[in-house]
């Protein structure tokens, strides 16, 4: 895949682009307010990182997950392409917003029930996000012309 030399702001501010965003960071923050982060449950990834960091210091997980995230996103402007890239950073930018200003209850203290259903949500909100914006960006690159 080339990297694109301009961002498409219709594919970016699309309703599509920002439904599958905003439903990915619900589930996101849902897992990770519900079960992961109130129950000092480690995750892995960016997300994990930050939980360590969050339990060790005086940081809100909001501000780690965005400035943790922020190489990651600048490669994938790098390697897939800035619409990628400006995707990306959106999302991040809503899960940080969310996870600052939204509050969801501690819905277990069970470490089986946190593991699964905080992983299964974590997940899924950020697998949600992502995959769909790489196979979005994918679409628009190879269009047939």
């Amino acid at each position: 895949m080339s990297v694109s030399s301009k961002v498409n702001w219709r594919s970016v501010f699309s309703l599509q682009s920002l439904a599958y965003i905003a439903i990915g960071v619900f589930f996101a923050t849902l897992g990770l307010q519900g079960f992961l982060v109130p129950n000092n449950f480690i995750d892995g990834g960016v997300t994990g990182i930050s939980i360590l960091v969050t339990s060790y210091f005086d940081i809100h997980i909001s501000l780690l997950l965005a400035i943790i995230n922020l190489p990651f996103v600048f490669m994938g402007y790098k390697k897939i392409g800035k619409t990628f890239a400006v995707q990306a950073l959106l999302a991040v930018l809503l899960l940080s917003a969310a996870m600052y200003f939204i509050e969801f209850p501690v819905f277990t203290n069970d470490r089986v029930l946190i593991a699964v259903f905080g992983g299964f949500f974590t997940g899924l909100g950020i697998d949600f996000g992502d995959t769909t914006t790489v196979i979005q960006q994918s679409l628009t690159d190879y269009q047939i012309k």
